[in-house]
This record gives C-alpha cells, sequence and structure tokens, in this order.
C-alpha cells in the first residue's frame, strides 16, 4: 500500500523512506486500520444489537446513527491511513474526497459481507461454513483492497491535476496528448529516480507535421 501510494503520488524512490521507517510506519497502520475495523463494526452492529431492546419506533434512528458513526470511524481510519502510508506531506482538504468515498464504499461492503455470511452460510455445515467463510474474507479483503487504491487516485488525479486524459494515451505511438497526459507521463519517469542528487528532466519532441493534401489531379489538355 505504501508503494501504491507513493507512486501515485509521484514521490521518487530516493524520497521514500528506508526499510525500518516502512516497517514502522506498515506496523503503525496495521494497528490504526484493524482498531478502526473492529470499532466500525461494533458501531455498525449497535443497531442491529439494540434492536430487540428498544421501541420500534426508535430502532430505525438508532440504525442510521450507529451507520453514520461506522461510516464518520472509516473515513477517520482511512484518513489517518492515507497520511501515514504516503512519504510526502499531504493536507486533510487534499485527501477529503476520496476518504468520504472510500469510507461510504467500505461500510457497504462491511453490510454486504454480514449480509451474506448471515443469509448465505447460516446454514452451512462446519466444513462448508469455515471454507465459504475463508473465501469470503479474501474477497472483501480483495475488493477493500481495490475501492481503496481507486479512492486514493481520486485524490492524486484532483490534487496534481491528472484531467482530463486522452483514452489513446497508452499507445507508443499516439501523439495527441493532453497537458495532463505529459503530467503523467512525467510523473511516471521522475518516480523512478533513486538517488537525491540525481537529476531527471523529460521532454517531448514536437510530433511531425501532417502530410500535405495530395495535389488534385491535372486537367487532360486534349479532352
Amino acid at each position: 500500500m505504501q508503494n501504491a501510494l507513493n507512486r501515485m503520488w509521484a514521490v521518487p524512490k530516493a524520497a521514500r523512506p528506508g526499510l525500518p521507517a516502512a516497517y514502522a510506519r506498515g506496523a503503525l497502520s496495521v494497528v490504526v486500520l484493524g482498531g478502526g475495523v473492529l470499532a466500525a463494526t461494533a458501531a455498525s452492529g449497535l443497531g442491529a444489537t439494540l434492536h430487540g431492546i428498544l421501541p420500534p419506533a426508535v430502532v430505525a434512528p438508532v440504525r442510521v446513527v450507529s451507520i453514520a458513526l461506522a461510516v464518520a470511524i472509516n473515513a477517520t481510519v482511512i484518513l489517518l491511513g492515507f497520511r501515514v502510508l504516503t512519504a510526502k506531506t499531504v493536507t486533510v482538504r487534499q485527501l477529503l474526497p476520496g476518504t468520504i468515498v472510500a469510507a461510504v464504499a467500505w461500510q457497504i461492503l462491511q453490510t454486504l459481507g454480514g449480509y451474506l455470511v448471515r443469509t448465505e452460510l447460516a446454514g452451512t455445515s462446519a466444513s462448508y461454513g469455515l471454507f465459504g467463510i475463508v473465501l469470503g474474507l479474501l474477497a472483501w479483503i480483495y475488493f477493500s483492497t481495490v475501492v481503496a487504491l481507486f479512492c486514493a487516485e481520486i485524490n492524486t488525479v484532483r490534487v496534481l491535476g491528472l484531467y482530463p486524459r486522452s483514452l489513446l494515451s497508452a499507445m507508443p505511438d499516439d501523439t495527441a496528448l493532453t497537458p495532463a497526459d505529459r503530467l503523467a507521463l512525467t510523473a511516471y519517469v521522475t518516480t523512478e529516480r533513486q538517488k537525491s542528487y540525481q537529476n531527471v528532466q523529460v521532454t517531448f519532441d514536437d510530433p511531425p507535421p501532417p502530410p500535405p493534401p495530395p495535389a488534385p489531379p491535372r486537367a487532360d489538355p486534349g479532352r
């Protein structure tokens, strides 16, 4: 995750933390994310726990408040994760849009995962139930990671101005590059800077002029 975020924010390899600092950041993020997941799960399940205790008129508002509290916890945890795992000074304002989208999406994944466990795995045997839980957990981790990366890209694209992009910019021979395409291609190169005293410059050759239009056919004077 550190490597992905640093690459998104175009942090050169020479400016990234070394091995001990990287492991320290990773351990801190595991503690923060793990505690946040537990807190968000507890807040999300608060309404379901109090379903049989509170009066029916109060159950729905309590469920809404518990879900909102879980989303707020998710947003705080994701914001801290984005900040800790990025070896670049980024502000809360820069991280906020992607954080909000990620918090809502993460809550949807948690709710969907809990629903599938309650409905699809409730009547299964011990062997098949454990097998289904393992596969479901792997799928949930995969989708959570994909969501987090896409939401992190929302921040980088917005802050670094990497839009609009050409759909054909990935083609080697495409010359119709937008300014955002040039920024992105420059970042791909400068991110690979290995030494602090190394200078990397990126230039683009002007595309060749289009060929002149064919000359009109000359009229035959004998006709």
